[in-house]
């Protein structure tokens, strides 16, 4: 039986981190979870007691404070890739799997567990699934309700921006990742990344709004950072999305996000 690690980074408590925690939770154990956080922008006990509102006990998950890493957003990502490389590696043993997704990101396959038990190759290459909020045919995302009944577009596969969810973040050997831990490779069969990254345009405003304070030399992607160019951004997608496949939707809303 192989020793499932589930890796983290976490620098806000938002949506993101509670849709995180509850799809994760229906897969794994409170032993399963390792969670990076920077206690400049995290207080440790709050963020306990965060833990144990979604039944992940924090004696038994591994939380992980960083140090020292850097305010920059230029020197960030290749810092933290290098770092991430070297962390996961002192976790690998021959006989552990690590799953390294971003708060954002949401790993399915319909035998999740037995897939990640079974997996004969050195990493797993994700197909992308890029949700995104239909302006003007869906409303913002109310918490209250499950998340799937409301969202139901993502980006086509042969968009450019979606095939950066392409990504080998499941390993059970020394993973050779680069920024992003994006990949152009043979992706595995009915193993998706579901990035939620803009699924709702006002909180990615906000989101967008607390990174300038949070970080220096933070860019403006292609998201946008001002209300007039996020927006017009959404509108310019429209043509661009389609709907999530029908199977693989009705198999989220039933998992209850």
């Amino acid at each position: 039986m192989r020793n499932i690690r589930i890796v983290v980074q976490i620098d806000r408590i938002n949506y993101f981190s509670d849709i995180w925690l509850k799809y994760y939770t229906t897969f794994f154990k409170s032993e399963n979870f390792i969670f990076l956080f920077e206690e400049r922008f995290i207080d440790c006990e709050v963020f306990k007691n965060y833990l144990n509102d979604y039944n992940i006990d924090s004696e038994l998950c591994t939380l992980f404070p960083l140090q020292n890493i850097p305010y920059d957003a230029s020197e960030r990502m290749g810092y933290m890739t290098t770092y991430m490389i070297n962390f996961v590696s002192e976790i690998l043993d021959g006989n552990t799997v690590v799953i390294y997704p971003d708060v954002d990101e949401l790993i399915y396959h319909e035998n999740l567990i037995e897939l990640l038990q079974t997996f004969e190759t050195n990493f797993l290459v994700t197909n992308p699934i890029d949700v995104i909020q239909k302006i003007g045919e869906e409303v913002e995302y109310i918490s209250e309700k499950k998340l799937f009944e409301q969202r139901t577009f993502c980006l086509k596969n042969d968009n450019p921006i979606s095939k950066w969810y392409k990504k080998n973040i499941v390993v059970k050997s020394k993973p050779d990742w680069k920024n992003g831990r994006h990949m152009e490779a043979e992706t595995t069969e009915g193993l998706y990344l579901i990035h939620l990254g803009k699924f709702d345009f006002e909180f990615l405003k906000k989101i967008n709004l607390q990174n300038l304070s949070m970080y220096e030399n933070q860019q403006i992607n292609q998201n946008g950072i001002i209300d007039n160019e996020l927006y017009n951004w959404y509108l310019n997608q429209v043509n661009e999305l389609t709907k999530i496949p029908e199977e693989l939707l009705r198999r989220l809303q039933m998992l209850g996000i």
